[in-house]
């Protein structure tokens, strides 16, 4: 439901000529790491976790208030990373994404793997959906460590070019928590 409401968001924005294409916020709050408390318990974030971002990505304001951090790709895409504490309640990976999608429309997962992020278990997701009859292309990566999730999402309108890609899980593979 609520990355429908981004994606609502950003199309509206998209519709007006007088405002260039940003992308707000997509997973902030829409993310499985948001929807942990269930709405009623604020997230707590994470802390003493550190990423390297690639060159040519920049920092973007989040306007709907949650992402840990928002980039944008130079093409164009949206990177976010999101995370939340003490929530889990026994929640699977397929689980944790899935809830990532709530709301959304024609959800068809491309490709879905579990893998390893520095000895964390993580689930790859590569899918498209629809809103308002506009495709969306995303890959997601959710992240367990600890009593935490990382949700890192790479998403836009046409599927993302070899170079975000790459660029994108080069990013998500430099995610250290903790004592790793």
């Amino acid at each position: 439901m609520f990355l429908a409401r981004k994606m609502q968001k950003m199309l509206d924005k998209k519709r007006r000529p007088i405002f260039a294409w940003v992308i707000a916020s997509i997973f902030l709050g829409s993310s499985s790491c948001a929807l942990l408390g269930g709405g009623s318990i604020p997230v707590q974030h994470a802390d003493g976790y550190r990423l390297f971002v690639p060159s040519g990505w920049h920092p973007i304001q989040d306007d709907q208030g949650g992402a840990d951090h928002s980039y944008r790709t130079a093409s164009g895409n949206l990177v976010e990373m999101n995370s939340a504490c003490h929530h889990l309640q026994g929640r699977t990976l397929k689980i944790l994404t899935r809830e990532l999608l709530i709301g959304e429309r024609n959800v068809t997962f491309d490709e879905q793997r579990e893998m390893e992020i520095n000895g964390f278990p993580a689930l790859y997701s590569r899918l498209s959906s629809t809103l308002d009859g506009v495709e969306f292309h995303l890959q997601a990566v959710v992240v367990e460590a600890h009593d935490c999730v990382f949700d890192f999402t790479l998403m836009g309108e046409k599927p993302p070019p070899e170079k975000d890609v790459s660029d994108f899980m080069g990013f998500v593979r430099t995610f250290k928590y903790g004592k790793n």
